[in-house]
């Protein structure tokens, strides 16, 4: 019966019988088609045709996907009938009648399929339109006929089989699917090499403990341990940089902790962890088991991490785990992101209606950024109230803006900032569009881990290259560069003060 496929669309078969013939006999009527009546679709218009294909809706409530017209049955009295002898291998087939219906498209060629499935293996990061692009490309650089090239763009045109043959290589690639189990599997294998690489895994649905992945490894471990304050590694005096990156894993919050290295001159990432939301309940637990990474790979069991000083963005979850777990002494070395200050200030600026007053707003704003004293912060606060209430209703939506803002001076102003090496912004936005850079977004967590692995590998061999002397570091500030760049800001501020000083009067009232 495979061998008798003809493209149309049949009833189902009945035993018939035939006077003289003896074996097995079937017979079919066509089954008819659906099609849109009106003469003035568009898809008739453009393939001079009426369409029979593309409907939406179901049942026998369908229309017509381009002009949305309700279908109407169009009767075929073709018939198709199989004898097949009772002895031999063959089949005869009859048709009767001419055909009022279109032919059902051939159905695809495996071959093809399985040349696409086979090229997404190779290169997983390609995508369907980038696959068609480059094979019809490929055709018409090489020697090929123009039948060939078309030929070629045949198979490539249709995207719904490219996007299958790129699930079934995913799905071949990847055995155990993209779960927890995919990640237990890998773990075994990266626990050879070095076993903080994919440390621990939970999957919630086995217990009542959040979903999450935390990854490190043996040098990432050893350069948080380098920068404990207390210490006089090159390390000791830089700040933790973290965040959240919402669309890195489907479903999942990527957080990664990290540190500008002035010998390597970039951002090095020190953990990763995948987890379900960006809570306080999982950024405690990336803190503690960083901790724990931490004490194991030191051999010390009271040893934690205590950097300088840690950046942030505004959120509580943020603020509430480092106190949960480092002591609330932590939060008077902990910075919040000055550009992302600027960037709320120009957000509310816009909401205000003459240009004078947006670009006024601005400056009085930025002026609470600037200031250098706490007597120097409450002017420019005394400034900015007064510029709200010289047009109260119009301008009162800025006052909880501002009272906000007030409640986290020590998050952005330089009035309360740290005295030593603080930076300015978090550094975590440039790590994060490391993860867009090489590949796509909303990503397995298996291939998330795969991403991480690899680049712990890497970053080990490129850290060993550098200690040969070989030039592998990045395009960031150097030690002496940093330390100049420093010194001139505490030269600033210290004339600030004293210009402060100057206009306020008080010495008490620019105490920090």
């Amino acid at each position: 019966m495979e061998a008798a496929k003809d493209g149309r669309q049949w009833q189902r078969y009945v035993p018939s019988s035939q006077k003289g013939f003896t074996g097995t006999r079937r017979i079919a009527n066509c089954s008819g088609t659906h099609q849109c009546p009106s003469k003035h679709c568009s898809f008739l218009k453009e393939f001079s045709q009426p369409n029979t294909t593309q409907f939406i809706g179901s049942g026998q409530k369908r229309n017509c996907m381009h002009c949305n017209t309700r279908l109407v049955y169009v009767p075929c009295s073709a018939r198709k009938i199989w004898e097949i002898p009772k002895a031999g291998n063959t089949v005869t087939v009859y048709h009767y009648g001419i055909h009022t219906c279109p032919v059902k498209p051939p159905k695809k060629n495996v071959k093809h399929l399985k040349k696409m499935k086979d090229k997404f293996a190779e290169t997983p990061k390609v995508t369907p339109t980038q696959m068609s692009f480059q094979s019809v490309i490929a055709s018409i650089e090489g020697d090929g006929t123009w039948d060939e090239i078309e030929d070629v763009a045949e198979q490539f045109s249709d995207v719904h089989t490219i996007k299958n043959a790129k699930k079934l290589a995913a799905k071949q690639k990847r055995p155990h699917g993209h779960s927890f189990e995919a990640i237990s599997v890998l773990k075994r294998k990266t626990d050879m090499k070095d076993p903080f690489l994919i440390y621990k895994a939970n999957d919630r649905t086995i217990n009542e403990r959040p979903s999450y992945i935390f990854k490190s490894s043996k040098l990432r471990a050893n350069m948080a341990i380098n920068m404990d304050c207390t210490g006089d590694h090159v390390l000791s005096t830089e700040y933790c940089h973290f965040d959240g990156k919402h669309n890195r894993c489907k479903n999942f919050v990527t957080l990664t902790a990290s540190v500008y290295h002035p010998v390597l001159h970039r951002m090095v990432k020190l953990a990763i962890m995948e987890c379900n939301l960006e809570n306080e309940e999982n950024l405690v637990l990336f803190w503690n088991l960083f901790n724990e990474v931490l004490r194991k790979e030191s051999g010390n069991e009271d040893a934690f991490f205590d950097p300088s000083g840690f950046i942030c963005d505004e959120a509580g979850a943020n603020w509430a785990s480092l106190k949960s777990v480092f002591g609330e002494d932590v939060l008077q070395r902990t910075k919040g992101c000055e550009l992302h200050y600027l960037q709320s200030l120009h957000r509310h600026a816009n909401t205000l209606n003459s240009r004078k007053s947006k670009h006024q707003f601005k400056k009085l704003g930025n002026n609470l950024r600037e200031v250098a004293t706490p007597a120097g912060f409450q002017a420019a606060h005394e400034a900015i109230k007064s510029f709200i209430n010289a047009k109260h209703e119009k301008r009162k939506h800025l006052c909880h803006w501002l009272q906000w803002l007030v409640e986290r001076k020590t998050h952005f102003s330089k009035a309360y900032r740290p005295l030593h090496n603080a930076p300015t912004t978090n550094l975590s936005e440039p790590v994060n569009s490391s993860f867009q850079k090489r590949g796509n977004s909303n990503i397995s967590l298996i291939d998330a881990a795969l991403e991480d692995v690899a680049e712990s590998v890497l970053f080990e061999k490129m850290w060993l290259r550098q200690s040969r002397g070989e030039k592998v570091y990045g395009t960031g500030p150097t030690q002496p560069q940093l330390q100049q760049r420093e010194n001139s800001n505490q030269v600033r501020r210290a004339e600030q003060i004293v210009k402060e000083m100057d206009i306020y009067g008080n010495p008490d009232a620019v105490v920090t």
